[in-house]
């Protein structure tokens, strides 16, 4: 989709948005130049609007997705910290996988956490929509495939009884479809985990996480709201020590029995806080 103005909430669909934070136009924050930097970048308007329905937070003008992420220049592996929360993802999901559960990771980015869970002898794919990350993922022996979601799910064979969305749905500009195609591809008795960042954005002032490829900043009502309108149900909530603190989400099934609970699983060990949203 194109550049474009947002007027109708994300995760509601209400057009009553309130803009609570102007910083007015700027670059896309990873549009690094090479060489010559004579050429200016192009600026977009960088403006956080709040829903007065379901009390969303997202910004007001969205950048072409495809400008940010098909040459994506953030690599997971980078991070040794994120590297560490991967594997902590990974042992802490272990003890309830067996041979017949696979873990679906959405925006897979360079399969990092495809990586921790292989050694974790869990069944995984990973998709992405970035052509030099996910080139290099597959030339290294992980499991990837290339596209945006959910066009990706028909490339894909079966259902999921995890799928994770970890730094994605915040991203993209149309999470109810996203959500969708995540719905279709769960397994009965499966769960979602959905992991935006930046859970205390407002009480610390963390102004610096606002910038064209965060759309939306998600709270407890705006995720319930837009599960519900995906067909989905949110079963529970917490908070993992990554990124500054941030949100865990997790969803089913509407009325659904899940194999495992996750609060459980993940408010436990290193990256674990003992706390619900």
């Amino acid at each position: 989709m194109s550049n474009h103005v947002m007027v109708k909430c994300l995760c509601c669909g209400s057009g009553r948005l309130m803009t609570v934070l102007d910083l007015g136009m700027q670059p896309p924050a990873n549009d690094y130049r090479e060489g010559d930097t004579s050429e200016q970048p192009e600026k977009f308007p960088l403006l956080l609007n709040r829903c007065e329905d379901c009390w969303h937070l997202q910004l007001g003008y969205c950048v072409d997705r495809s400008t940010i992420f098909d040459n994506y220049a953030y690599a997971s592996g980078t991070s040794k910290t994120l590297k560490r929360y991967f594997d902590w993802f990974a042992e802490s999901l272990k003890p309830v996988m067996s041979a017949q559960r696979r873990v679906l990771d959405i925006a897979a980015n360079d399969g990092s956490l495809l990586r921790a869970l292989m050694l974790q002898d869990i069944a995984c794919v990973g998709v992405d929509p970035a052509e030099n990350l996910t080139d290099a993922a597959v030339a290294s022996g992980l499991p990837m495939v290339q596209g945006y979601w959910p066009a990706t799910a028909a490339k894909l064979q079966g259902q999921f009884s995890v799928v994770v969305c970890m730094n994605v749905v915040a991203h993209v500009d149309d999470p109810l479809a996203f959500l969708v195609g995540v719905k279709e591809v769960l397994a009965p008795g499966g769960f979602v985990v959905v992991q935006p960042s930046q859970v205390r954005m407002i009480e610390n002032g963390e102004f610096d996480t606002i910038y064209h490829e965060h759309l939306s900043f998600f709270c407890l009502s705006s995720m319930k709201v837009l599960a519900q309108r995906a067909g989905l149900e949110l079963l529970d909530a917490s908070i993992v020590k990554i990124h500054g603190d941030s949100p865990m989400y997790y969803l089913r099934h509407p009325g659904d029995t899940v194999f495992a609970s996750p609060f459980d699983l993940f408010t436990q060990g290193e990256f674990g806080l003992k706390e619900s949203l």
